[in-house]
């Protein structure tokens, strides 16, 4: 009887330190995937800011070539380039 209340002891042991190491390792995981999804999320950020500047951008520079083919100073352009 004392070898298996021994026994006995020594397996909830385990089983205590088994769920204690599995715990701990979700715990992990969960930090983890919160710290990554953060990354992740602000890596968006700055990409989809980034996107926006160049699409400001480019719309600004065709803005700009519209106002020089229209405007009476493009002659100046032309006149420029030609020389």
């Amino acid at each position: 009887m004392t070898a298996q209340r021994k026994s006995a002891k020594l397996q909830l042991r385990r089983s205590i330190s088994e769920q204690l190491r599995d715990s701990t390792s979700k715990a992990w995981d969960l930090l983890w995937r919160n710290v990554r999804e953060r990354r992740l999320a602000e890596l968006r950020l700055s990409l989809s800011t980034v996107c926006q500047k160049r699409r400001r951008d480019q719309r600004k520079t065709r803005e700009i070539c519209r106002e020089l083919q229209l405007s009476p100073r493009s002659n100046v352009i032309t006149e420029m380039s030609a020389s």
